[in-house]
C-alpha cells in the first residue's frame, strides 16, 4: 500500500501525477508490482531507481506534482 496525502489524489487520478519519490532506507516496491492507493485505487509500478535527494532537478519534481525540486527535499 501506498499512502499519499489528500492534496495530491486528484493529481492521481487525473494522471499527471506519474511518480513519487521516498525517501526510504530499503526498497519497499519493485517493478512489475501491483500497489494500493486508498481513495484512489491499484495502481502498477513500472520502475523503482535508486538516487541520491541532492541529485534532483526540477524536472523531477513536476511528474510528482511539484514545481521545483527544493519542494522534494526534507
Amino acid at each position: 500500500m501506498l499512502l499519499f496525502k489528500k492534496r495530491f489524489l486528484d493529481a492521481i487520478r487525473a494522471g499527471t501525477k506519474t511518480q513519487t519519490i521516498r525517501l526510504w532506507k530499503y526498497r519497499r516496491m519493485r517493478a512489475g508490482q501491483r500497489s494500493y492507493i486508498p481513495g484512489v485505487g491499484y495502481v502498477f509500478v513500472t520502475s523503482v531507481d535508486e538516487g541520491d535527494v541532492d541529485d534532483l532537478t526540477d524536472a523531477d519534481a513536476v511528474p510528482d506534482g511539484l514545481a521545483t525540486a527544493e519542494s522534494l527535499r526534507p
